[in-house]
């Protein structure tokens, strides 16, 4: 069993790249300041393991590293969405980026979201049209 391609992420914020034909190339950026019980010696493996099943069923991958200083850890691997597609909205004069996630998702980037509530704090004064089109918007990005 190997882990797909792709990006992963630990709560604490180290990060696994996998990539290459057969996913044999794995680069890690280890965050030994913030991960729990890691310390400036510690080893990091460089493949992540499999963990088995969790509560849902799906593969659980752990960072692990080693360490006789410490004693060693590892933490869960959560898959970082990637951005497949970036639409555009525009509602009246503004136009607002929206990210496609490959998980379904749609985000907005912060500065055209800010950008959204400076031109919704001026009082526009929205046609019914824009009002559909901003109400697809919210429920469209405000999922998960």
């Amino acid at each position: 069993m190997k882990l797909e391609n792709g990006t992963y992420q630990t709560k604490a914020g180290s990060t696994v790249e996998i990539s290459g034909e057969h996913g044999g190339i794995s680069h890690v950026s280890f965050d030994w300041v913030e991960e729990p019980n890691a310390c400036i010696d510690c080893r990091v493996d460089p493949y992540p393991h499999h963990w088995g099943k969790d509560e849902d069923g799906n593969d659980e991958w752990r960072l692990y590293w080693e360490c006789d200083r410490c004693g060693g850890g590892s933490s869960r691997l959560e898959r970082v969405p990637q951005v497949v597609h970036e639409g555009q909205m525009r509602i009246g004069d503004l136009t607002i980026r929206v990210h496609h996630l490959d998980d379904g998702r749609r985000i907005i980037p912060t500065e055209d979201f800010e950008a959204f509530l400076a031109w919704l704090e001026n009082g526009p004064g929205i046609s019914p049209e824009d009002a559909r089109m901003l109400g697809m918007l919210l429920r469209q990005t405000g999922e998960g």
